[in-house]
């Protein structure tokens, strides 16, 4: 059966390509016309999209559901797996697109994944951190590919935690300074995040608020 990979520009789409994309297959981006998918047939779509705006992702959700497509594979976040994360706007709106899914296609993996292998410069995170390699996720989208009831729809937590320990004083100190900060109320620790990023140290929100 032929996949359609919606976001061809996505970081993450380049660096799985050559393991998961198979003669057949289309890559498309969410600007381009979906009759592409309606004229090959197209059943099932591995979706790498994602734009700040909730009703941009629904949309081409709509637009796929319209398209004939019937399973999806969605590349969701591990932070989606904690309540403490869902005032975060972007996790808040990765479990509606998640709940989305489960409700408007029959067949889904909806992949909860956490920091992905080559995409984040580690060298500047001290503390715990899910962490999801390139391999894992090109065996779950193949097996994925291989789903054919309904039963087998799933939600997947696709990641492990690391522990990851910088040689930085800097960062340490930045690390055990934010650590303090995240129990101050979350109107007052939520602009402290911008501050940290601009310090050089990105284990905060809620990537931070997951395992420290």
């Amino acid at each position: 059966m032929k996949t359609a990979y919606i976001g061809k520009n996505s970081k993450v789409y380049q660096l799985l390509k050559n393991a998961i994309f198979r003669t057949g297959d289309i890559e498309v981006s969410y600007r381009d016309d979906f009759e592409l998918l309606v004229k090959n047939d197209i059943v099932q779509a591995v979706v790498f999209s994602w734009s700040k705006k909730l009703e941009d992702n629904i949309a081409l959700f709509v637009r796929l559901n319209r398209s004939g497509i019937k399973k999806v594979y969605f590349l969701s976040t591990s932070a989606t797996c904690f309540e403490s994360c869902h005032r975060y706007g972007y996790v808040k709106n990765k479990l509606i697109v998640e709940q989305f899914v489960v409700s408007n296609f029959d067949l889904f993996y909806i992949v909860k994944a956490g920091l992905i292998e080559n995409t984040h410069d580690l060298g500047k995170i001290h503390g715990s951190v899910p962490y999801t390699s390139l391999d894992g996720l090109a065996c779950s989208i193949n097996e994925w590919k291989k789903l054919s009831s309904i039963e087998d729809s799933k939600e997947i937590k696709l990641f492990k935690v690391d522990c990851l320990t910088s040689q930085s004083l800097k960062l340490l100190l930045l690390y055990r300074i934010y650590k303090l900060s995240s129990y101050l109320p979350f109107f007052i620790s939520r602009p402290l995040d911008i501050v940290f990023k601009l310090l050089g140290y990105n284990n905060y929100g809620y990537l931070f608020r997951q395992f420290n």
